[in-house]
């Protein structure tokens, strides 16, 4: 069964927060779902200078949940889905 990974997703700043980015992902989800894929990876972005530019919380509520480790020094916050 095939694993997918998300490389790259990112939301115009003037359409963040107007549920334009759950639309796409759940696109993509239901692309992938037709396709057998039974997980999603991805790295969600970590700015601890600027809190408001990470995309943890985002992915939190598109049902991912943390990776296997995470370095806090890190700008990348690993994460997965299983899909049913």
């Amino acid at each position: 069964m095939p694993q997918a990974i998300i490389q790259f997703l990112q939301i115009p700043i003037r359409f963040r927060g107007k549920g334009a980015g759950s639309k796409v992902y759940r696109f993509l989800e239901n692309l992938l779902r037709a396709q057998n894929c039974y997980s999603i990876t991805l790295e969600a972005r970590v700015n601890s200078l600027n809190p408001k530019d990470n995309s943890v919380g985002f992915w939190g509520k598109q049902g991912f949940v943390p990776g296997v480790h995470y370095a806090f020094d890190d700008e990348n916050f690993p994460m997965v889905k299983r899909l049913q």
